[in-house]
């Protein structure tokens, strides 16, 4: 039965880590692509 326990809280534990790192991963794109599409936005516009 621990072992169960202790199976089950590594998978949260990996699940959680996983999409903590998706997040980072996704705010990291983010903050890099969005300044290049308001650049292109800007020029479009002006």
């Amino acid at each position: 039965m621990s072992v169960f326990l202790v199976l089950s809280a590594s998978i949260v534990t990996s699940r959680q880590f996983l999409t903590f790192s998706a997040n980072v991963c996704l705010k990291n794109c983010l903050r890099k692509s969005l300044p290049r599409a308001l650049d292109a936005n800007n020029a479009r516009w002006f």
